[in-house]
């Protein structure tokens, strides 16, 4: 159990890590607004990370598989299309997130005083 725990506890501690700090540069750097800007940005990287989790998964599943019936060689494959595959759907999911950045945006009911200071 500790070996699953320690894991994720070490993932979401820098996955916390790295909004606080942004949190703090960002509110230095731009002000109220900046930190407005991160609160709002939040949801929308949440969603990619979430779509990006699901193939990530069952991936990771398949090699758990494969190398616990100690088939190596196939482990080899499934990591090199793993690779590939993760690397396209990254493209993709920040050119979709790119593309609808606005509408997420509108949705997420964002004031138009923060629309105006994000720029791409």
């Amino acid at each position: 159990m500790v070996k699953i725990f320690v894991p994720l506890l070490l993932s979401n501690l820098l996955n916390v890590s790295i909004y606080m700090i942004n949190s703090i540069w960002i509110g230095r750097l731009i002000g109220e607004n900046g930190i407005s800007i991160i609160a709002n940005s939040y949801p929308i990287t949440m969603i990619a990370s979430s779509i990006m989790s699901g193939p990530i998964t069952a991936i990771a599943v398949l090699i758990s598989q494969n190398y616990g019936a100690d088939e190596k060689e196939k482990v080899k494959q499934i990591m090199g299309v793993f690779y590939i595959a993760n690397i396209i759907l990254g493209i993709l999911v920040t050119l979709i997130m790119f593309l609808l950045l606005p509408m997420l945006l509108g949705l997420l009911h964002t004031p138009s005083i923060i629309l105006k200071d994000i720029s791409i």
